[in-house]
């Protein structure tokens, strides 16, 4: 078997021949990283573009905040939209909780946390 590209493109429908098939071998590696993911009990988010158009525009918007900022402890807004499948939880503002702090590990900073939502202004 050839070296399996890193983020090759996937098929809506995946083949569910009883043996592997090209299809299998070419995505071992996204494979892996989902059973990794299940392992470490780590959601999974899946965003498509066209139907999550605001989501996917405001997580690259996330990426592009986290990783270009020179800042060590960042501070991300809440998110105003979400997405349509397999999303449970977001970041928090606890920067120890998972998975702010795989998101801080990634991006090679001290913290990522989220904004603490805004207060209630309901009269008491």
């Amino acid at each position: 078997m050839q070296k399996p590209p890193l983020d090759p493109d996937v098929a809506v429908t995946a083949p569910s021949d009883p043996v592997l098939t090209v299809y299998d071998e070419e995505h071992v590696i996204t494979y892996l990283r989902l059973l990794d993911a299940a392992a470490d009990r780590t959601d999974v988010v899946f965003i498509n573009p066209l139907a999550d158009g605001p989501l996917w525009l405001e997580s690259i918007h996330r990426h592009a905040s986290i990783g270009l900022s020179k800042d060590n402890e960042i501070v991300v807004p809440n998110r105003t939209v979400h997405p349509s499948l397999l999303m449970q939880e977001d970041l928090t503002e606890n920067p120890a909780r998972l998975p702010n702090d795989c998101v801080a590990a990634f991006y090679g900073k001290k913290s990522v946390v989220m904004r603490a939502p805004p207060v209630s202004q309901t009269p008491r």
